[in-house]
């Protein structure tokens, strides 16, 4: 079954999703773009129709919509795409607030309607083994998470700076834009976080004010989660350890390779570093499956929620120098 998709924004998110959804075969697609010239240029581009108006799309009756607009818009274009029927996913972060977002879990709960937040780094396969391994029980209960990721900002997305990364009221800063996708993975292997004390700062991307470093320790139940995180670095990595009672698991992206340890000695083996198209590829199937199945989708609006919260911690306890629950 083709399912009727209107993808909304096209920006460099929009269009990945676009190309992606599109590489599934399982998705008629439909472009709304308020911009003629970048609308009619995508249009071309994937041979997909497109509109400048979201109220003229949903019109159209499509059975789902992506969300790849500027974060404070998410929530209501959310809530208006439901109230026509929708199933939606919405892009990261689900909002800069959390305003709006009970009444969207209710509103898509009474229509019945699948929904989630596109956190793709959930659909990486070491994570998702590195969570199969701990859900197991075989290396007991998680103790310690060190997170130390970063990555070249400027090199790998200078359009980024220039639109959304500036303003934190937009989504913009490491903290909204790269930490919560750290802290998002690590959620999805330990469970939620309860407080966190951080500091935050802008170190060295050119032309913007917002933080573009954060270094943060967080309670994840009985865990203590610590990130490292920064976006000036020259090297694109990823690196995950989790101790726990019986052993421990260390998840290297970058360095493709997922690790055990038990029994004094550290056991890895290989692991795919699939593209970001692959990726996002993986989250379109995943998302079209749910919709179909009525399933619980990769990240939910609830856990979405949780990112808002964790993103606003952040930022609150980096400005009063005090740890902030959640």
């Amino acid at each position: 079954m083709r399912h009727p998709t209107l993808i909304v924004g096209g920006g460099s998110i929009g269009e990945r999703h676009l190309r992606c959804f599109q590489q599934t075969g399982r998705a008629d697609l439909r472009l709304c773009e308020p911009n003629e010239i970048r609308g009619r240029e995508l249009a071309e581009r994937y041979g997909v129709r497109w509109t400048p108006s979201f109220e003229e799309a949903l019109r159209e009756k499509p059975s789902l919509v992506i969300l790849c607009t500027p974060a404070p818009m998410h929530v209501p274009m959310a809530r208006q795409a439901v109230a026509a029927g929708c199933h939606v996913l919405i892009e990261k972060p689900l909002s800069v607030s959390t305003d709006g977002c009970r009444e969207l879990i209710q509103e898509a709960r009474d229509a019945d309607r699948v929904i989630g937040v596109a956190y793709v780094w959930r659909m990486h396969p070491a994570l998702r083994k590195a969570r199969e391994i701990l859900s197991s029980g075989l290396l007991g209960e998680p103790l310690h998470v060190l997170a130390i990721c970063g990555q070249d900002f400027a090199a790998l997305r200078p359009g980024y700076i220039q639109t959304y990364y500036a303003s934190r009221e937009q989504g913009g800063g490491a903290v909204q834009d790269g930490l919560t996708h750290v802290a998002n993975a690590v959620e999805m292997l330990v469970g939620r976080t309860s407080s966190v004390c951080c500091e935050a700062d802008h170190l060295a991307i050119p032309n913007v004010e917002v933080e573009d470093a954060a270094g943060a320790v967080a309670r994840n139940g009985r865990s203590i989660a610590v990130y490292a995180f920064n976006q000036a670095q020259k090297p694109n990595e990823f690196v995950v350890d989790v101790h726990c009672t019986a052993g421990s698991l260390r998840i290297g992206l970058s360095g493709k390779r997922l690790g055990v340890f038990q029994n004094g000695e550290w056991k890895f083996e290989e692991t795919p570093y699939p593209d970001h198209d692959a990726l996002f590829t993986a989250q379109a199937n995943s998302f079209l499956d749910a919709v179909a199945r009525r399933e619980s989708v990769s990240c939910t609006l609830e856990e979405g929620m949780h990112a808002i919260r964790f993103n606003l911690a952040c930022l609150e306890s980096a400005e009063t120098g005090r740890r902030v629950t959640l």
